[in-house]
């Protein structure tokens, strides 16, 4: 069988996927094997379970039909015999991946902003993109083909989304920008590129770029879009995953009374919490010369413990 151009990308883009969609069930377990996690995001993370395995599946099905039923075959018989099925499957769920990871996001930028104007604006912007995916998934189904008015759809709601990606990362990067200015200084090379890769990814600037790689091979009506596209829901489900088990900058904390007893309660007893990341600012000092200030921070629980419309960086010790 000759090998061209769609072949090969359709196989390279589900061995990809398979690769991350592995990588997201490992850390999808070790993030269900945690206890006492907020029920919303065991169910945001169920979620990605879901649609990513419909996406996996999706992908495996149009690659079984590429190579091996229809190899090296006219894409549009292709798609007028079954192929606009698992694509449809395939929009579907990655979209519904990437709107879940993106509200997330905009919930963390919200936590530690309180800034509703932005943050509205930005959950505006998931919804249009969401609605014109989808709608453009329906069209697919609808016209047994992937152009014309499905092609129009899929376009604008793949910019809409690349849009959004960017937007939130750009935002969630200023802020992370800003709290770690207020982190002690004097951090080694190696910690400060650490930090930098994972505030990359914990801000989403990782799939933003996916995002945009996919967009850009979209409109330019290259095959390679496939690799970008496949493995674009996996990318949106780790970044979450990522933002619950790696670590966010330090150097936050709610205030108030509740601020106050976990400031004199750090004191009494010095500890380090920087294992499971959650949406909850959990700000641990400096207590003594011989404790390590934290690389990154417990955030998961943000979201209900946050009391406070102003974020401050946490007093060291006298």
């Amino acid at each position: 069988m000759a090998v061209n151009e769609a072949n090969a990308t359709t196989l390279i883009g589900s061995w990809i996927n398979m690769l991350f969609y592995m990588l997201e069930i490992i850390l999808a377990f070790k993030y269900f094997q945690r206890p006492n996690r907020p029920l919303l995001h065991r169910i945001g993370v169920a979620i990605f379970i879901v649609a990513d395995t419909a996406c996996t599946v999706g992908i495996c099905w149009q690659a079984y039909l590429v190579l091996l039923i229809f190899p090296c075959a006219d894409l549009t018989r292709v798609f007028l015999n079954s192929l606009y099925w698992p694509i449809s499957i395939v929009i579907l769920s990655t979209y519904a991946t990437a709107s879940v990871e993106q509200a997330f996001l905009c919930a963390l930028f919200y936590s530690l902003t309180k800034r509703r104007f932005i943050t509205g604006f930005l959950v505006f912007t998931i919804f249009f993109h969401l609605g014109f995916s989808w709608a453009s998934a329906a069209l697919v189904l609808k016209q047994q083909n992937p152009g014309g008015k499905a092609f129009i759809a899929t376009q604008i709601g793949a910019i809409s989304c690349a849009a959004t990606d960017f937007l939130i990362a750009v935002a969630l990067s200023v802020t992370f920008y800003r709290l770690e200015n207020r982190t002690v200084k004097g951090r080694t090379t190696q910690s400060i590129l650490r930090r930098l890769a994972v505030l990359s990814l914990t801000s989403g600037c990782i799939v933003a770029s996916i995002t945009l790689l996919a967009l850009v091979t979209l409109l330019k009506g290259k095959n390679v879009y496939i690799i970008f596209f496949n493995c674009q829901g996996r990318a949106y489900a780790l970044t979450v995953l990522a933002n619950f088990l790696l670590g966010l900058p330090a150097g936050v904390t709610g205030s108030g009374d509740n601020a106050s007893t976990r400031n004199a309660s750090s004191r009494r007893t010095p500890r380090n919490d920087a294992t499971g990341v959650v949406f909850h600012v959990d700000y641990m000092t400096r207590s003594v010369s011989n404790i390590a200030h934290p690389e990154s921070l417990n955030l998961e629980e943000l979201s209900d413990n946050v009391k406070s419309d102003n974020i401050k960086s946490h007093p060291d010790p006298d």
